[in-house]
């Protein structure tokens, strides 16, 4: 598991999340994939990078100064994953796999963790390191 913490930041929900703008370029391997005012105003990052990998970026509702990267693919059949900000968790629509904001499960009939990704804060900016 990866995460990052970040300061100055309040607590915000959204009911109607959005897909961030175009990741930016890449810096040592971190590729710019929105800011932290995304995540305040939409509960969550949604993201294509350069090389076709899919990150999805989430608070953690129980330490809301940590963010987790993973792969937004289920590890049950690879149907896509998406934030709840209802349930505070990252569902399945596919078959109903639940997993934590850090990639574990919660529920199958997934029974690996979500891929997770290295992630970092500079400034306002989120990076993430996929490989």
């Amino acid at each position: 598991m990866v995460s990052v913490a970040i300061s100055a930041c309040t607590k915000q929900s959204s009911t109607a999340p959005t897909t961030a703008p175009k990741a930016g370029k890449s810096q040592n391997g971190f590729m710019e994939v929105g800011q932290v005012q995304d995540i305040e105003q939409n509960g969550r990052i949604l993201q294509t990078l350069a090389d076709d990998k899919k990150v999805l970026v989430v608070r953690d509702p129980n330490n809301t100064d940590t963010l987790h990267a993973l792969n937004p693919i289920c590890s049950h059949q690879g149907c896509p994953v998406d934030w709840k900000q209802d349930s505070q968790n990252i569902f399945c629509a596919c078959h109903g796999s639940t997993y934590k904001t850090d990639g574990t499960v919660v529920k199958g009939p997934a029974s690996t963790p979500l891929e997770s990704y290295e992630i970092k804060v500079e400034g306002d900016a989120i990076l993430v390191k996929t490989s």
